[in-house]
């Protein structure tokens, strides 16, 4: 062989090992791919943490406030992001008061457009089936949530090692929620589940949102409230809604993340 094809066949080699194999050896893949936060979350959702007052969970504006992976006084957060669904959030939720039985209230801080999520998104594979799809979890499944799984292409390979410990997902384009419905099935399930678990426990449940962006309010403005109380939530949610405070644009960076989080951090109440 000439050593010119020597050096190609040898440099596709080590190309392949770099790409494919590695990440498939590697044991902290949690730390590598994208949506690392999510992994850090569950992780400490698992072990037992110090006595915590106040437990919030929530979507990456949230995590932009309070750091699941940092210490924030007597808040303890596993908030992430909101493509892990309120599925994600509801079994992260659980899993903690599995191992941890001093919580006085649970804080779910979530921005209103991130209650659309209905496990039809082009994040879901990666953010929900991977850290999620698992047999352990899968009891906590309703049927509606097994038919949105269902629906998403190569749903039945999440757990095989190489695409787990990838970026990997397959392309896939949900539906658009109207914001008079933008509460998703998939989001009042689980707010119903959640709410059902912390009084199951007597423990507080408050639902509560960051600033947002003052363009948004004629949106949110348009949400039915009817359709909460249709499925037994305006009680939980009605307080959220009224509460809502809206900020100029020149502080986000986008529709609804902050360019200086630790300004704002003071104006969520907890």
């Amino acid at each position: 062989m000439k050593p010119l094809h020597q050096f190609t066949l040898k440099f596709v080699l080590i190309g392949v090992i770099a790409v494919f194999i590695l990440p498939l050896l590697a044991h902290n893949y949690k730390v590598q791919v994208n949506g690392k936060e999510v992994y850090a979350a569950i992780k400490k959702s698992q072990q037992r943490q110090a006595k915590t007052k106040t437990l919030l969970i929530g979507d990456s504006v949230a995590n932009q406030l309070f750091n699941n992976e940092s210490t924030n006084g007597v808040v303890n957060s596993l908030a992430c992001n909101q493509a892990v669904s309120m599925v994600g959030h509801y079994l992260l939720l659980k899993e903690y008061l599995e191992n941890n039985d001093d919580v006085d209230q649970v804080v779910l801080l979530y921005h209103p457009q991130s209650f659309a999520n209905n496990l039809d998104q082009e994040f879901t594979f990666h953010y929900f089936l991977k850290p999620f799809n698992k047999r352990k979890n899968k009891k906590e499944f309703t049927e509606l949530v097994k038919q949105q799984i269902n629906e998403i292409p190569y749903h039945f390979v999440s757990q095989v090692p190489l695409i787990l410990r990838s970026n990997f997902s397959p392309a896939y384009e949900g539906i658009m929620r109207p914001w008079a419905d933008i509460f998703s099935p998939v989001s009042k399930q689980y707010l119903q589940k959640m709410e059902n678990l912390t009084s199951a426990k007597e423990i507080k449940f408050i639902i509560t949102a960051p600033p947002v962006r003052a363009s948004m309010q004629d949106s949110i403005s348009l949400i039915d409230r009817n359709i909460l109380a249709e499925a037994g939530l305006l009680p939980l949610l009605n307080d959220y809604l009224n509460s809502i405070q809206y900020s100029e644009e020149k502080h986000f960076v986008d529709d609804i993340h902050f360019k200086e989080p630790s300004d704002f951090r003071a104006l969520v109440q907890l």
